[in-house]
């Protein structure tokens, strides 16, 4: 059962790091690839995780796609 907690704490480290990229992805948006590697490679300082975080909610949505078969 202890040696879950090092398992356990390295996967919610690495889900708060990656939180701004999994939002942006959720809500499709424009710039996700832009998202993941601002948080990458800049997430380690808080200024670069921010910023993704920010980049990621207020980015647009993709349009949502049109069925093609007539109704």
């Amino acid at each position: 059962m202890d040696s879950d907690i090092p398992f356990v704490l390295i996967m919610v480290v690495v889900s708060l790091y990656l939180l701004p990229f999994m939002i942006a992805y959720l809500r499709d948006a424009k710039g996700t690839a832009g998202v993941f590697v601002v948080n990458f490679f800049l997430g380690w300082t808080l200024l670069g995780w921010v910023g993704a975080l920010a980049w990621a909610v207020t980015s647009e949505r993709r349009p949502a796609l049109q069925s093609k078969i007539p109704v």
